[in-house]
């Protein structure tokens, strides 16, 4: 690819090129007014091919040349167009990673129900990373309580995908998922028991095509686990501070 300050010199180039191949190869090889054209003989002229041709008549001479430089020309020219469009299109590319909205997900907490101590409810914060409004965002939040802590089975679906909002460049939507019970079958203080927070936000990068996702999953360790009570009772389960982005179920285009 030619830089800027090569281009001046590039058309230089290519009009001594053209001058020296109209204008001085006539010149130089054309018939003086006391010569025919054509200085072969009429039997070479008759069993010779071209290329022996070239060497004693001027005009086959030029035309191989005429016709070298013609495909020199063609060949420049689809290359520079097909420069053209791959910097045009690398251009677009380039800016589209740099504009368009990125949406990460980012823990908040699990928090406990102030009317029933029995219920709480993860919650997560959907930020918009990048320059553009991401748009038509949608998400779906799953849990599920293991003893496992190298849990790798996160199904995640766009068809249960909820919500159809826009989150302004800077800015953070904090959401809830489904309910989570808190007993000796689920959510409890217990060393050894984990609680996941998994799922994908589906969005509009701001330059139509394809949906973009960001998929999340954090980690709970359930020995944090905890009731705050006040007046209104139950105020928190387990702190963000606590969750971990686990080692699966994280990704985003």
């Amino acid at each position: 690819m030619l830089k800027s300050k090569d281009s001046p010199l590039a058309i230089l180039a290519l009009i001594f090129f053209v001058v020296w191949l109209f204008v001085f190869l006539p010149i130089y090889y054309g018939p003086s007014p006391n010569q025919t054209p054509n200085k072969c003989s009429k039997e070479q002229s008759e069993h010779h091919g071209f290329w022996e041709k070239v060497n004693c008549d001027p005009t086959a001479y030029f035309t191989l040349w005429l016709v070298a430089f013609t495909g020199v020309l063609g060949i420049s020219i689809i290359g520079l167009w097909w420069e053209t469009k791959s910097a045009a299109e690398r251009q677009s590319t380039d800016t589209k990673i740099l504009q368009r909205a990125y949406i990460s997900v980012e823990p908040a907490g699990i928090h406990g129900w102030r009317q029933d101590i029995s219920k709480c409810n993860a919650a997560i914060d959907i930020c918009s990373k990048g320059n553009l409004p991401a748009r038509n965002v949608r998400w779906r939040i799953y849990h599920a309580v293991s003893l496992n802590d190298r849990l790798n089975d996160f199904r995640v679906d766009i068809e249960d995908a909820e919500g159809e909002n826009t989150v302004p460049p800077g800015t953070q939507m904090r959401q809830g998922g489904d309910i989570i019970y808190v007993g000796s079958s689920e959510l409890r203080k217990q060393t050894g028991l984990y609680l996941y927070v998994w799922g994908a936000v589906w969005y509009d990068d701001g330059f139509g095509g394809d949906v973009r996702t960001t998929r999340f999953c954090h980690r709970y360790n359930c020995v944090n686990f905890e009731m705050k009570g006040g007046d209104g009772g139950v105020m928190n389960a387990i702190q963000a501070v606590y969750a971990r982005f686990h080692r699966y179920g994280n990704d985003a285009d």
